[in-house]
C-alpha cells in the first residue's frame, strides 16, 4: 500500500514496481489508516479489486507493518497471521526432532 500521493507508505522503503499498480494510490490514505475504532471497510473494498494485493500483504508481513490495512488485512488480522505462522514453525520443528526415523526397507 502506498500513500494517496504516490509516495511509498511508511515502512516500505522505496517504491517497488508492484506499488505502481496498487489501487490505493488513487484513494485517500485515511481509508487505509482509520483512527481507533474506525472502519476498515472502505479500504478492504479497494483491496478486493487490487491486482497487487498479494504483493502488498507479503510486504506488510515481511516488514512487520503494524498499522493500517495492507493487502486487505487489518492490523489485527496480520497479527493473527503472525501468531499462526509462529505456531506452524514451532509445530514443524517439533515434528522434525521428535519423530523416529523409519528403519524398515519399505520406507
Amino acid at each position: 500500500m502506498s500513500t494517496a500521493r504516490g509516495r511509498p507508505a511508511q515502512g516500505t522503503g522505496r517504491t517497488g514496481e508492484w506499488q505502481e499498480s496498487a489501487l490505493c494510490r488513487h484513494h485517500d490514505a485515511r481509508h487505509f489508516f482509520p483512527g481507533q475504532g474506525g472502519s476498515v471497510r472502505a479500504a478492504k473494498q479497494v483491496c478486493r479489486r487490487c491486482p497487487v494485493w498479494i504483493e502488498c500483504l507479503e510486504q506488510a508481513m515481511r516488514t512487520g507493518e503494524r498499522w493500517g490495512v495492507w493487502g486487505g488485512a487489518s492490523e489485527e488480522e496480520r497479527q493473527h497471521f503472525r501468531v499462526a505462522a509462529a505456531r506452524h514453525r514451532r509445530s514443524s520443528r517439533n515434528t522434525e526432532t521428535t519423530e523416529e526415523p523409519c528403519r524398515t526397507p519399505r520406507c
